[in-house]
């Protein structure tokens, strides 16, 4: 895939989108991943055609259908690494207000020099845990998500406390996904929320991309999120 057929997509999937600009702004951003990568280790994938299919279009493939176009829509991204799906949703809706939480100072670094080469407004970048970072955003934001990060049952919990009421919870993830939504029964009884979340499915390349979305309908305890080890401790109440 090149930047033209990444384009092309795009503009099948996100038909409100301003197509100059976002394809002068994706050429910034892989241009700068490129040119960073060894510094910040950032990703191993290092073909240009992969960059643009299995980094970018991949990341946003499930993101369609879902509502970024709202005004003053806070978006959260959790643990986004190198800026994924955060700031190329950014790109594509650039009206959101982005909100990065990412704990490896390292790519922190990238992040912050990235935004101001994209020359992002709204855009804020915080080097910290999740789990601490929600406690100071408890019903915050209108949509939380994030790509490859942990395990459902965990994400469930790190991000919860910090949607809106109407808000959604938005997760990206494999073929697995059935043995995600069984092993978040737990924590999902814990924040007295339905385990039967919305499932989509897309189909590219012959593997298929599973969007999970949580809707959030009523307040969760301010005991969550709980400390880092508690989390990881499915069987802790």
């Amino acid at each position: 895939m090149n930047l033209d057929n990444l384009i092309d997509l795009l503009k099948q999937k996100f038909v409100s989108i301003d197509i100059a600009k976002v394809k002068a702004d994706i050429l910034i951003y892989k241009n700068f991943l490129q040119q960073e990568n060894q510094k910040f280790n950032l990703t191993n994938l290092c073909d240009e055609k992969d960059v643009y299919q299995k980094y970018f279009y991949e990341s946003v493939i499930n993101y369609h259908s879902s509502d970024f176009e709202k005004q003053n829509l806070n978006l959260l991204d959790i643990g986004s690494g190198s800026g994924i799906p955060g700031v190329l949703l950014k790109i594509l809706f650039p009206d959101i207000n982005l909100y990065i939480v990412e704990p490896n100072n390292k790519k922190t670094q990238f992040l912050t020099q990235l935004i101001k080469l994209l020359n992002f407004k709204n855009c804020f970048i915080e080097n910290k845990r999740c789990e601490t970072y929600i406690k100071d955003k408890v019903e915050f934001f209108d949509i939380v998500t994030c790509r490859a990060v942990a395990e459902l049952r965990i994400l469930l919990e790190l991000s919860y406390s910090g949607l809106k009421i109407g808000g959604k919870a938005i997760f990206l993830k494999s073929h697995n996904f059935k043995n995600e939504i069984n092993n978040a029964f737990q924590i999902c009884n814990l924040l007295q929320i339905e385990n039967k979340p919305d499932v989509e499915k897309v189909v590219y390349e012959n593997k298929t991309f599973v969007r999970l979305t949580y809707p959030k309908n009523k307040s969760v305890s301010n005991k969550f999120p709980r400390n880092w080890k508690q989390i990881l401790d499915n069987d802790k109440n």
